[in-house]
């Protein structure tokens, strides 16, 4: 889940992503079933077992988490993020940095952290 702010810039990343690794496997998928006939489809297996416990283990449920939380909730609260993250600042929204209707604004569209 991406905030509003890098929103654009993510899904502009996942769908090169998307594109770079679609195009890869279409690349390979020939050659390696000519090279290991069944086993490729075993290849491939495998790698969905892969992703499904890196998924299950390193991917924290978000259900139900404001979007506000997120940061705090991945950062702090689970068991690999918060080691592999350990000492990130987690940015609060200070009064300081914005005027009262900028503050106010805020706080009605429930921006007390980002």
């Amino acid at each position: 889940i991406q905030p509003l702010e890098t929103r654009a810039a993510g899904t502009g990343l996942n769908t090169f992503c998307n594109f770079l690794f679609t195009f890869f496997i279409g690349q390979l998928f020939l050659t390696l079933l000519c090279a290991m006939k069944w086993g490729t489809f075993l290849f491939f297996a495998g790698f969905v077992l892969l992703m499904t416990l890196f998924v299950i283990l390193c991917i924290p449920e978000t259900k139900g988490v404001p979007i506000e939380e997120l940061s705090e909730a991945i950062n702090q609260h689970h068991w690999l993020w918060s080691r592999v993250v350990a000492g990130a600042p987690v940015e609060t929204l200070d009064e300081g940095e914005l005027g009262s209707d900028d503050l106010l604004a805020a706080k009605q569209a429930g921006l007390n952290k980002v």
